[in-house]
């Protein structure tokens, strides 16, 4: 509310308060003298008796009685107002320090400041989203150190280990060398992958990343993509079944969006449960292209699916960065899905993981 409405709101409130007094006032004065008028002709009275005396003055300056009345209400009902008034600035002051107490306390004022009321703890429950979001980004931040620090370590570790091994034990026999020289090398693949994800998810934070799109057809790029993993299938038996419909047109960053598809499945593949299938399909409902990724995993497992879009969060947190990647690959999934205008989703049911992409067509097309 502004402030000629709030004002216009309290003058209104005293023009009802004035009028409301001086309405019973006036009344209560006419009942009062029409009781003494029945009254006082019923005696004889003489001039010389003192109610008579006191009627005759009533008499001639009824009017001036009764203005002064009036006026002598409106006095009273000023100076109440002043004290109101009073109190409503010290409920003001009152409010102002829960306003800035770091708590979830609400402002209770009077009526007549209940849209003062709405505006100030409509402030303070905005203070206090805004110092969740700076803790929950300086936590974030403090994650990010701390996964870093740990994740980069441990290959890195490995690789200076099996290095130190090549260049002080010259004995070591070339099938020795070559399977060190090959998990050093493993390892420093590895190194390149966690470093180009903590580099691509402070890139999607940080920066507006600019997306490229072209026309494709994501009926073929996603068969296409499924079928390039079918090696880590074969690996624990997995069935990697497809429900695409033909001929699928959308606009999308080609680059982005393999990345998108490379995350899914592959987090299909890390958590699901041997000999069991992993389902990959798309179709087109009204103006939105549905791309869903489904595997079976294992019931008597707790999973962190409310939070599995956020960085570093895995979805079985007893998997380790060598076991359940980084934690990041869902959390740019995330963001790139954003950047094309869509929406992505979990849900489990029934012992399998579902994750759902919902692309609008219209927008790109």
């Amino acid at each position: 509310m502004n402030n000629s409405h709030f004002k216009q709101s309290l003058t209104t409130s005293l023009i009802k308060k004035i009028a409301i007094t001086v309405s019973i006032t006036s009344i209560a004065f006419i009942i009062l003298l029409l009781y003494s008028y029945e009254v006082y002709h019923l005696y004889i009275w003489q001039e010389y008796d003192l109610v008579y005396q006191l009627a005759q003055i009533i008499k001639d300056n009824l009017v001036t009685i009764f203005i002064t009345m009036i006026a002598v209400d409106a006095i009273i009902i000023f100076s109440f107002r002043y004290r109101e008034s009073m109190q409503y600035i010290e409920k003001m002051l009152e409010a102002g320090k829960i306003l800035v107490a770091d708590n979830d306390t609400m402002i209770k004022l009077p009526y007549e400041l209940k849209e003062i009321e709405d505006q100030m703890n409509q402030i303070k429950r905005e203070s206090l989203q805004n110092k969740h979001a700076i803790k929950q980004a300086e936590q974030q931040k403090n994650d990010l150190l701390l996964y870093l620090a740990h994740d980069l370590k441990t290959p890195l570790t490995s690789i200076i280990g099996y290095l130190n091994l090549l260049v002080n034990q010259p004995e070591l026999s070339a099938k020795e060398r070559a399977d060190y020289t090959k998990i050093a090398y493993d390892k420093a693949i590895r190194l390149e992958e966690l470093i180009e994800e903590f580099f691509s998810i402070a890139k999607y934070n940080l920066s507006d990343t600019v997306i490229e799109t072209e026309t494709v057809n994501l009926s073929i790029m996603l068969a296409q993509i499924s079928y390039e993993f079918m090696p880590l299938y074969q690996e624990k038996n997995l069935n990697c079944l497809t429900q695409i419909t033909e001929n699928l047109k959308v606009q999308i960053d080609i680059n982005q969006f393999e990345r998108v598809f490379d995350n899914l499945i592959r987090n299909a593949i890390n958590y699901s449960i041997e000999n069991s299938d992993i389902i990959i399909s798309a179709r087109q409902e009204n103006d939105d292209i549905i791309i869903t990724v489904s595997n079976a995993i294992d019931k008597n497992k707790t999973y962190n699916i409310d939070h599995i879009f956020e960085p570093f969060v895995r979805l079985d947190e007893s998997r380790n960065s060598k076991t359940g990647g980084s934690g990041l690959g869902l959390a740019i999934t995330k963001k790139i899905v954003e950047l094309h205008h869509g929406t992505i989703s979990a849900a489990i049911d029934d012992g399998r993981i579902t994750f759902t992409i919902k692309l609008p067509t219209v927008r790109f097309l």
